[in-house]
């Protein structure tokens, strides 16, 4: 674990910054060079704070970086000291998370471009008794939505599924006054935030 560790600490750091004006759509390349290198690309995000984060396939976070008030952000990461096996690259903003699939087999890195995962956050909204949940561009993956009691029992549960734009109200009217927690699980991520009924 020290030598992983140390070698995530050694990770090749490159980053550079640019003013730049772009549309308001982040744009997000991995991109592998070398062996078990590769760079990743961010440009035009409207986010204050940006996540990176590389697991292993036990989804153990190997590196962690957050970065903030930056218009493009360039990095090469330097995965020699790393097994054969399979990771996972999560790039996060206040709107949604990429997942990229990495893999590497007889100590040479592959990138699947074509497991990439775009999972728009939900936006949530209490307006009295009433909840408005809000997600784009579901892309086919499962929504999952439950309300938690303060004792953390599942007392609803609502299972969606969309390829499009979804929009939907609760009426949490008929809840006893208290603290609740509205859960949203999309393709295996959690989304939670807490509901107060007076």
């Amino acid at each position: 674990m020290k030598t992983l560790k140390k070698s995530m600490v050694a990770v090749l750091f490159l980053t550079t910054l640019f003013v730049s004006a772009y549309g308001s759509t982040p744009y997000i390349k991995v991109t592998s060079y070398d062996l078990k290198k590769f760079f990743v690309i961010i440009k035009n995000t409207d986010s204050s704070k940006v996540n990176v984060v590389l697991k292993d396939g036990n989804n153990f976070s190997l590196y962690k970086e957050t970065y903030i008030n930056s218009d493009e952000y360039l990095k090469g990461f330097d995965l020699q000291s790393l097994p054969d096996g399979e990771y996972t690259l999560e790039i996060e903003n206040n709107q949604r998370i990429e997942m990229f699939a990495l893999s590497i087999i007889n100590n040479k890195l592959s990138i699947n471009k074509d497991s990439r995962l775009v999972i728009h956050k939900p936006s949530i909204n209490q307006n009295g008794n009433k909840v408005d949940v809000a997600l784009q561009k579901l892309q086919e993956a499962p929504l999952k939505l439950s309300i938690l009691d303060n004792t953390n029992d599942i007392i609803f549960e609502d299972t969606l599924a969309d390829n499009g734009n979804l929009t939907k109200r609760y009426d949490m009217s008929r809840l006893g006054p208290g603290s609740y927690t509205m859960r949203i699980d999309i393709a295996g991520k959690l989304f939670s935030q807490s509901i107060r009924i007076q």
